[in-house]
């Protein structure tokens, strides 16, 4: 006869365990998209119903939509420590040079820095991408928006070409004040996805309309 193991008595006056609130633990969720608050909580294997996700109207499934994999965040390749000592290491040189750099420089050096560091990002981060469905009336809004403000950064550009050709400083110092309130205009007028944070394998996403959040289910409390 096998004789079993001793189990350990049961104490039925001891305290309930907790359960473990690990930052990580998030497997016991059944779907891969839910509501809180004003946030879509989804990872990367939600499948988004037919609703628009910036307008929160709904989609006619007889036209065959198409979702599209929106980047809500890039995950760094590398150690968050080396980032960040490169980008510390890329602001330096800029420092640098707009210090000894002429007015009609300055902009030149900033477009380079830009481009850099958009490379650099590139090349040590990868994509996080989440499907979402979009309107036809999104799809021209946006585009009214990207022509909007491609011929605004031509005239600036223009302006800032005669200063610097006819030696104009005020020309220049109002281009590139023009430059900088059309970027911080458009920036606040722009509807991203933004992830607030990130809990295991699911993203706390900002930017959503109401109307496709109320069509998810609620997060558990027990989250």
């Amino acid at each position: 006869m096998s004789s079993s193991s001793p189990t350990e008595p049961i104490d039925p006056y001891a305290p309930p365990k907790a359960i473990p609130n690990d930052a990580n633990t998030t497997t016991y969720l059944d779907q891969d998209g839910y509501t809180y608050q004003n946030e879509l909580i989804a990872n990367h294997h939600f499948q988004s119903p037919l609703i628009c996700a910036k307008l929160g109207i709904p989609i006619p499934p007889e036209t065959n939509p198409q979702t599209k994999h929106i980047t809500v965040k890039r995950v760094l390749k590398i150690q968050s420590s080396t980032a960040n000592l490169i980008s510390l290491l890329s602001i330096l040189p800029l420092i640098v040079f707009i210090s000894y750099a002429w007015l009609d420089q300055i902009m030149l050096i900033i477009i380079c820095y830009i481009i850099a560091s958009s490379i650099l990002t590139r090349l040590t981060t990868k994509p996080y991408k989440i499907p979402f469905y979009f309107s036809e009336q999104y799809t021209h809004i946006r585009k009214r928006r990207i022509i909007t403000f491609s011929i605004i950064a031509l005239i600036i550009i223009i302006s800032f070409s005669i200063g610097v050709i006819t030696n104009q400083l005020e020309l220049c110092s109002f281009a590139v004040i023009a430059a900088m309130s059309t970027f911080i205009f458009f920036k606040l007028r722009s509807t991203k996805f933004i992830v607030t944070k990130t809990k295991g394998d699911f993203h706390y996403i900002r930017g959503v309309h109401r109307g496709l959040l109320n069509a998810l289910p609620h997060l558990p409390l027990s989250s």
